[in-house]
Order: structure tokens, then C-alpha cells, then sequence
């Protein structure tokens, strides 16, 4: 999206991600990398994880949900059992200065 200088509405931002996240869960890819800002970190994070992920630990400049170079993990996993459905969990791993 080229910089006009307009702020990006919320619910405009809210689509892109889940237009953008839509589009992963047919590829094929193993795993797939995102470099972003915070809004869109905190919206694919709130998306995948049906707003059960705990951010309230993780505020930082501006509201952010990840520090300036953060790196949060997310990945699909079966925490009950094999026959059970894959539910999306996301753990922030790296912090500058510190290894989580």
C-alpha cells in the first residue's frame, strides 16, 4: 500500500490481514514468515487465535503488542489430543537484550 499520508482505517486494516491470512490457509507452505508494524501483528494475532491470545503482558511503545525487532511464534497445534481439532497458540520468543 503506497504512503499517502492517510491513516488506514482499523476495519480496512482488519481486512487486509484476513484477506492475507485467507490466502495461507490454502498454500502449501510448511512455515511462513511476517515482518510487520504493531496493528497488523496484534490483528493477525487476535485473528488466528479467536482473541484468546493474552496480550495484556505485552504492551509496549505506542500499545504495541511486540517490541521494537519482537518475534512472536504462532503455530497450529492439538493440545488435547491426535483426534482433536488444531487450535492456534502464540508465544512471544524474543525480546532484544533477552532470550524468552
Amino acid at each position: 500500500m503506497p504512503n499517502t499520508g492517510e491513516t488506514e482505517s482499523l476495519e480496512h486494516l482488519r481486512t487486509r490481514i484476513h484477506e492475507f491470512l485467507a490466502g495461507l490457509q490454502d498454500a502449501t507452505f510448511r512455515a511462513v514468515g511476517v515482518v510487520s508494524h504493531g496493528s497488523p501483528i496484534k490483528e493477525m494475532l487476535l485473528h488466528l487465535t479467536g482473541g484468546t491470545v493474552n496480550l495484556k503482558g505485552h504492551v509496549y511503545d505506542t500499545g504495541n503488542p511486540a517490541p521494537t525487532a519482537g518475534i512472536w511464534h504462532v503455530r497450529r497445534t492439538n493440545p488435547d489430543d491426535a483426534d482433536g481439532p488444531l487450535v492456534w497458540q502464540a508465544k512471544l520468543i524474543f525480546k532484544p537484550g533477552q532470550v524468552l
